[in-house]
């Protein structure tokens, strides 16, 4: 959680909230758990002259689960300090909120180029489907007929891919690799008289990521080295932390024209231009 000094970017991995590597980084570290103490009995056989030997099954000390939960506690601050209000915020909860889900501000989503390339692609896809249908659907002119279909699509958002990553610093710690849904329903009008046909749809879009840990995982935060998800999931079994989901959820309308050049019906950017209009945050 802790953020970024000039010029220093963060190194991401594929699972988790603070940060992926999409290609699987083969330098990435794995901590291995600490081995811990437990109270055995003396070589003699007197109950009461207790020894320390290790002894896997026992769990992490007091004083061990202080540290990590202080270090968590020093990235949260850390965030702040540095502007990036979202990634705290989501790092707290995960301590301290007990949260089976959390909505996140679309707007914010909106300021990461990662998450708007990832809407601009679905919008293609849409773009795409749509002219597709329209070379096979289209009734005769005067005809009162109208078509009506729907399809849905996905895209992935990668903050860490390597255009975005020095530019998407706060998304990779505040969630990392995510994925958009949607579902989308268009209808075609009616031929004009102008043989110009106008196609309106609605396209409904779910954000959605999990704010958790994954034992084996490791990524490295700048000014704490490389901090392994096995304290993270220490905080879960011993102090009460919790995973949880996040989402963001909000429609769109779609509008354009499409009109007949002699061949069939196609779309005339350079006069109608297709608008996506969000309706519904």
């Amino acid at each position: 959680m802790s953020l970024p000094e000039t010029g220093e970017l963060p190194v991401c991995r594929t699972q988790g909230p603070l940060g992926f590597n999409d290609q699987g980084d083969p330098n990435t570290l794995t901590c291995m758990g600490d081995t811990v103490g437990s109270t055995g009995i003396g070589d003699l056989g007197d109950p009461n002259t207790a020894v320390v030997s290790p002894s896997p099954t026992a769990g992490p000390s007091k004083a061990r689960l202080d540290a990590i939960e202080a270090k968590y506690n020093e990235m949260i601050r850390n965030a702040r300090g540095r502007g990036y209000h979202v990634a705290a915020d989501n790092l707290h909860d995960y301590l301290y909120s007990h949260l089976n889900d959390k909505a996140l501000d679309l707007k914010w989503l909106r300021t990461f180029l990662s998450f708007q390339d990832a809407c601009d692609r679905l919008h293609g896809y849409y773009e795409q489907m749509i002219d597709r249908v329209l070379k096979q659907k289209v009734e005769p002119l005067g005809s009162p007929y109208r078509y009506a279909f729907s399809d849905h699509f996905e895209a992935s958002v990668d903050p860490c891919v390597t255009k975005y990553v020095a530019v998407d610093v706060e998304l990779v710690y505040a969630s990392g690799t995510s994925m958009i849904r949607t579902n989308g329903s268009f209808e075609f009008g009616q031929v004009q008289v102008n043989n110009i046909i106008e196609i309106k749809g609605t396209v409904s879009f779910v954000w959605e990521d999990d704010y958790d840990f994954h034992s084996g995982k490791t990524e490295y935060i700048p000014n704490f080295g490389m901090v392994s998800d096995e304290d993270a999931l220490l905080m879960v079994k011993y102090r009460g932390a919790k995973p949880y989901a996040m989402y963001s959820r909000w429609k769109e309308a779609f509008k354009g024209l499409a009109l007949d050049n002699g061949g069939g019906f196609v779309f005339d950017l350079y006069r109608f231009p297709f608008e996506w209009t969000t309706i519904d945050e």
